[in-house]
């Protein structure tokens, strides 16, 4: 559902942001499991919002994704 509703990722990303700047933190790292390989470029595309995000604001970004095991 997370995947498919780009309100509730902006205002994610977002509130993560501020978390980032109010705890002076160097940057993110955002960790995601159990996502079915058909949303891979609903996660990009997640991802790639929030990088630029954090790059634009001048902190790191990283990701780490746990794959759906069959």
């Amino acid at each position: 559902q997370f995947l498919l509703d780009k309100n509730v990722q902006t205002k994610s990303i977002n509130r993560l942001l501020e978390l980032t700047k109010q705890h002076h933190f160097y940057g993110m790292q955002l960790d995601f499991e159990m996502v079915d390989i058909a949303d891979r470029d609903l996660l990009t595309s997640f991802y790639e919002a929030a990088a630029n995000t954090f790059h634009a604001a001048g902190f790191k970004i990283s990701f780490t994704v746990a794959p759906v095991v069959t």
